[in-house]
């Protein structure tokens, strides 16, 4: 869940970012390395944080050894750019492919990206990464699920959590397995 910062920012304001698929040596637990499916080689794949109204390119390359996609889970795109190939697009092709991806990030969200052909394989394996845009408000004063919410909530932390459960990668947090998994350090009544 590193940052992926902007390769660029266009003249218009366009922020650009680098996105290259790849088989990797990935230690998912100590002294276990499998042959993990990742984008810019970590699993899982780089978080991008973007701002409501901020114009997006994403360069893709693709040195996997079959085609893929990126699905953008969550997000408002348009139809030609929801990474669903064959459907909306061409597959990437394989072994150097590419694709760019535009879109504006027209709506606060909390969402998700991943490949979308060939996923059972791809995804299972490490082929996803979490995307934020804008605001997402605590429903302060709410009860969710049960769980009453403080009016006054004040967050001890705020990450995301990536939780995988097939593939060779296995049962993760974060792209890693016990007791590789980074702990979670909380106080009693943090939120």
């Amino acid at each position: 869940n590193t940052l992926l910062e902007p390769t660029e920012i266009q003249a218009d304001g366009t922020k650009v970012f680098d996105l290259t698929a790849s088989i990797i040596d990935w230690e998912v637990e100590p002294g276990k390395v499998v042959k993990a499916w990742a984008y810019n080689n970590q699993v899982p794949g780089p978080q991008i944080l973007l701002d409501r109204g901020d114009k997006v390119k994403v360069r893709v390359v693709n040195n996997l050894p079959m085609a893929t996609d990126i699905h953008w889970h969550g997000l408002r795109t348009p139809n030609d750019q929801d990474g669903v190939a064959p459907i909306t697009q061409d597959p990437i092709a394989p072994n150097g492919g590419t694709f760019e991806y535009q879109f504006e990030a027209t709506d606060d969200a909390i969402a998700m990206y991943h490949a979308h052909m060939h996923g059972d394989v791809e995804v299972t394996n490490g082929l996803f990464g979490t995307v934020r845009i804008g605001d997402n408000p605590i429903p302060r004063g709410q009860t969710i699920s049960g769980v009453a919410i403080p009016t006054d909530l004040k967050l001890a932390q705020d990450f995301p959590m990536v939780l995988n459960d097939a593939g060779v990668i296995g049962l993760s947090l974060n792209g890693k397995g016990f007791p590789a998994t980074e702990p979670i350090v909380a106080n009693q009544g943090d939120w």
